[in-house]
């Protein structure tokens, strides 16, 4: 095994385009994989990119090491999947969405003309997570959490940038933070909340909710949330839980905290937005008004 620094994405693409088959819980990985008609086995329980696993290359083998062990058996015997490239990965969406857009401006410039009204703006919701590259979970088997604060750490110079762009457009996001992070780098936190932006908890060490018992998985949230609130002084109302965590085998996450506990001044409600999940407040006693925390996974 030859283990590489981080690649460019042309690099990345070189490599995968000369691979027997190609490993990943990247989403962007089993596309181009899929693109590219290289075999790719995803070891996720879910993906967000169905049409890959539908038409493509893609194969999403979970983590059993079992199941992994067999899909590569699989592809090195032969019998591995094969997929097609989706209809329209042709190389000329660019060019369909340029007219798509030309004749939706037309028809909304003749629509003007007789009601003198644009169509209304769509709304977008853009979010960032606030990790370094060293905290990822591809990275989880490979590299010890007690050496991360002897590694190099390029969160302030890369976020900086992204708030400096923000700042440049006008725009506003989400910052999901991870409570390791803010501790580090306490400025970061303040300008992102200076700037305009929520922030929001990654949880404290970027721990999967699945890998956690529930007893651990809520003092996670409550020490991100604490340590954001006492930083920043704003509420912090939103968490995504790390990596697709929150699912069938720990729905306990989404409990209100009424449920778990007589009801008191620690009683929390449960937000439940149109789209997305949600799961309860921090349990963490707080003089202000209840929370709620939205979580998206």
């Amino acid at each position: 095994m030859v283990m590489l620094p981080p690649q460019g994405y042309l690099e990345m693409v070189g490599l995968m385009a000369g691979a027997t088959m190609v490993l990943t819980d990247s989403g962007g990985l089993q596309e181009e994989t899929t693109a590219l008609g290289v075999p790719c086995l995803t070891m996720r329980e879910n993906t967000e990119r169905p049409i890959t696993v539908e038409q493509g290359t893609n194969t999403m083998v979970g983590r059993d090491p079992q199941a992994i062990l067999n899909g590569v058996a699989e592809i090195l015997g032969g019998d591995g999947k094969r997929g097609r490239v989706p209809e329209c990965w042709d190389g000329h969406a660019a060019e369909r969405i340029a007219a798509d857009l030309w004749q939706w401006l037309a028809a909304g410039a003749q629509e003007w003309q007789r009601e003198r009204c644009w169509p209304p703006p769509i709304t977008n919701a853009l979010t960032i997570d606030v990790e370094d590259y060293f905290q990822v979970s591809a990275f989880a088997p490979y590299i010890d959490r007690a050496t991360w604060d002897a590694r190099e750490c390029r969160i302030e110079r890369n976020v900086g940038f992204i708030l400096d762009l923000l700042a440049r457009k006008h725009a506003r996001a989400t910052f999901f933070t991870l409570g390791w992070i803010a501790e580090r780098y306490p400025a970061l936190v303040r300008r992102i909340v200076a700037d305009g932006h929520e922030l929001a908890s990654h949880g404290y060490g970027h721990e999967r909710a699945s890998d956690l018992s529930e007893p651990a998985f809520f003092h996670d949230i409550d020490r991100s949330k604490k340590l954001l609130e006492d930083l920043s002084g704003v509420a912090v109302q939103g968490y995504r839980a790390p990596s697709f965590s929150i699912g069938t085998g720990n729905l306990w996450a989404f409990e209100d905290d009424q449920q778990r506990q007589p009801p008191g001044p620690r009683g929390r409600d449960l937000l439940l937005p149109p789209l997305g999940s949600s799961i309860p407040a921090s349990r963490a006693s707080r003089a202000s008004a209840p929370r709620r925390v939205s979580a998206t996974t």
